[in-house]
């Protein structure tokens, strides 16, 4: 399961990964991919289990300020 997001910051903006209000971690199942030159940053979930049911947030900030989208993840 991959989330994918675009963010057009100037500064740059700090991209940080959120699950249940937490910060990912590869321990847990997680993987991202930040790439600074096109802003973009992908959350992979490895192998989606029950235990990635809840919310998945991105923050982005910077100097400016900060901004934070959440959506639910469901496993089948």
């Amino acid at each position: 399961v991959e989330f994918h997001a675009k963010v057009d910051a100037f500064p740059v903006a700090k991209v940080t990964w959120l699950f249940e209000g937490k910060p990912v971690s590869v321990k847990e199942g997680f993987d991202v991919h930040t790439d600074q030159a096109t802003g973009t940053s992908v959350l992979t979930i490895k192998q989606a289990l029950p235990k990635h049911i809840g919310k998945i947030s991105v923050k982005a900030e910077n100097a400016s300020g900060s901004v934070e989208e959440t959506v639910q993840c469901s496993v089948k």
